[in-house]
């Protein structure tokens, strides 16, 4: 799984970079965000109970990828999860 971060990290920087390139025209239909949204819903998984700190700091970047691309609910619905997972590091 480490393996494919850097390629998915790579696609949410080439996204978007569309996106702020082509304002008008957005690559992220509903089935590309169906996509993020399980993806974001994987990383947060993975870096939340992973113990291999190669595993957490790669799920983590990624993560920070999809910022950009993941809507505000999703950042705000996902908060309950982060806060306790960064307090016991």
């Amino acid at each position: 799984m480490v393996n494919s971060f850097p390629a998915f990290k790579c696609w949410c920087q080439a996204s978007w970079q569309y996106s702020m390139d082509f304002p008008s025209t957005s690559p992220l239909d509903a089935d590309v965000m169906s996509f993020l949204n399980s993806a974001f819903e994987l990383l947060l998984r993975v870096w939340a109970t992973s113990r291999d700190l190669k595993v957490r700091v790669s799920s983590v970047e990624a993560l920070g990828q999809m910022v950009g691309l993941i809507t505000r609910a999703q950042l705000k619905a996902a908060l309950p999860r982060l806060v306790p997972t960064i307090l016991e590091l």
